[in-house]
């Protein structure tokens, strides 16, 4: 993993106590964060949903703008 992701907080007990909707948000093909990493994050949040872009890397929002508005728009919206 990259440094930067080394030395992140652990924000599990964060996602834990959250009441609020998180959407995880994860390219298939990211070789920084694994959609196993995402689940967790997902998993963690009370209300929590995972969803992965097919044919995408880490960076959702430049390689899928499409794909990524709209599960942000479905997000805000609480789907």
């Amino acid at each position: 993993r990259h440094k930067a992701m080394m030395t992140r907080c652990d924000s599990t007990e964060l996602l834990l106590q959250t009441k609020i909707p998180v959407r995880a948000i994860c390219g298939r093909q990211d070789a920084m964060s694994s959609v196993q990493d995402h689940e967790e994050i997902a998993d963690n949040a009370s209300h929590g949903k995972l969803s992965i872009i097919e044919e995408c890397g880490h960076m959702t929002i430049l390689e899928r703008p499409h794909a990524t508005t709209a599960l942000l728009r479905g997000w805000m919206r609480y789907d």
